[in-house]
């Protein structure tokens, strides 16, 4: 249809109309074909992969034309030319409906936020870009929130960032900046596609986050100005078989006290400690002060890589391991906690943030995001930490009781440790549960009744119209 169309170009040019219309249904056609006829395995994946990413590079580019190209002086902006481009862009990415039904009225501001960073609306950049990482993620296996290949990691920091944008921030920007520096990106995940499944040299050598054969694990570590929590489970997954084991451990000597919990291939962690541990025994004068002991894990690790990583790749194992390390030394002014990469490089948390987890951490983030505070009280970081556990534990299969929980005390240069069985917390997770669920039957209702007000009865009339259509 293309090449008989690019035999008689005058001709179309004289009519694009009605060659768009008919591109337009062939590629329906197709769609719905492809969507009732076509097997849901990995070439359906493949397929809308590409076709997601094509669809948010395109929207992109024609909100930039309308944007940067069409309107021809500053003095028509507000102008009724503008609001006939606007609902024109609208039109020609069938949007203009579900717009209407959304803001009603022609705004550029929630058109440009609509077409860029909405989550329901199917031809939205966003929306098209999370739908491509969860076809991307079904290509390879890899849980969702972690990253195996290049493709992953670039797709889910572009996820990320549109996500966490807003479009005041994107108008500060510039709007044709911002949609020329998200189609570069669009463009290099494109080519990260390539590299990773077509290439005849794939890229494969990428810091993987969640590696095959590894445990799932809930490590939680949070400080507050009164002290330290940390919180670990203790199941290990290993195909089939659930074991459980130990995943922190403390050290306390006269010069102070810290813990250590490791998320990961367990050969790496146990490997790693044992040669830590040498360290730490070896040493005529114990570490005073803490990074120091953080330096010598990261040593340990970066020498298991060298020994091991290549031959676990060769296995088709990523080499993995995080650690948290938190505590206290005779010259630490105060208590610290660090995040340790699999690379051995390290970050302390900081008190805008204070808690990191390693492992699964979707799931209990929420209510420590939404209800901790450094200044917070240690037995409130404590209940906490164990309600991010409790939810974890609910919605992820591979994290379980017993958990092992050590506390630290300001200043107090000794760690407390012990161990909670389900039983011992059941009460607790009742508890959370029932009074939970009576706060939803609690909140207002107001808004509700707002929107069911608004309803339209569904009919046959074809002159029917959403709310807010002319």
């Amino acid at each position: 249809m293309v090449r008989e169309a690019a035999k008689n170009g005058e001709t179309i040019l004289h009519n694009p109309f009605r060659f768009c219309d008919a591109v337009k249904l062939r590629a329906l056609t197709i769609s719905g074909i492809a969507g009732d006829a076509m097997s849901h395995d990995d070439a359906w994946d493949f397929y809308r992969l590409g076709r997601l990413l094509e669809r948010a590079d395109k929207t992109s580019r024609m909100l930039d034309v309308k944007y940067f190209i069409l309107l021809p002086e500053l003095a028509d902006i507000g102008s009724n030319l503008d609001y006939v481009q606007w609902a024109a862009l609208l039109k020609a990415i069938s949007a203009l409906e579900a717009y209407r039904r959304r803001h009603g009225r022609i705004q550029p501001d929630r058109i440009v936020e609509f077409l860029l960073l909405d989550y329901h609306f199917p031809r939205s950049v966003l929306c098209c870009l999370v739908a491509a990482q969860e076809c991307l993620h079904a290509i390879t296996g890899t849980p969702m929130g972690y990253f195996c290949n290049p493709a992953e990691k670039r797709l889910g920091h572009l996820c990320g960032d549109l996500a966490y944008s807003g479009v005041d921030e994107i108008f500060a920007k510039g709007l044709h900046e911002f949609t020329d520096s998200l189609q570069s990106e669009m463009n290099r995940v494109g080519e990260a596609v390539f590299a990773t499944f077509f290439s005849a040299f794939p890229a494969i050598d990428v810091p993987c986050q969640q590696c095959v054969g590894n445990a799932m694990t809930f490590c939680l570590g949070i400080a507050v100005e009164e002290g330290l929590v940390g919180i670990a489970d203790t199941r290990i997954t290993s195909g089939n078989e659930l074991t459980s084991a130990q995943k922190v451990t403390t050290y306390q000597n006269g010069n102070g006290a810290f813990f250590l919990m490791t998320s990961g291939l367990r050969p790496v962690r146990d490997k790693a400690l044992t040669y830590f541990e040498e360290v730490l025994e070896a040493c005529p004068n114990p570490f005073d002060k803490l990074y120091k002991s953080v330096n010598a894990f990261a040593a340990a690790l970066r020498r298991v890589a060298e020994e091991d990583k290549s031959y676990l790749t060769a296995s088709g194992l990523h080499f993995n391991l995080h650690a948290l390390i938190g505590g206290q030394l005779t010259a630490d002014s105060v208590h610290k906690l660090y995040l340790i990469y699999p690379e051995g490089n390290w970050v302390e948390i900081s008190h805008g943030t204070p808690y990191h987890i390693i492992g699964e951490g979707g799931y209990g983030k929420p209510v420590l995001d939404r209800t901790l505070k450094y200044s917070d009280s240690l037995r409130m970081a404590l209940k906490v930490g164990c309600l991010a556990f409790d939810s974890t534990r609910i919605s992820a299969s591979d994290v379980d009781f017993p958990i092992d929980v050590v506390l630290y005390r300001k200043d107090g240069l000794e760690m407390a440790q012990h161990r909670y069985e389900k039983d011992d917390l059941a009460e607790i997770s009742a508890w959370w549960q029932e009074h939970l669920r009576g706060l939803v039957y609690e909140l207002p209702s107001e808004w509700i009744d707002n929107v069911a007000s608004k309803r339209t009865k569904v009919g046959h009339n074809p002159q029917c119209r959403p709310p807010g259509a002319e």
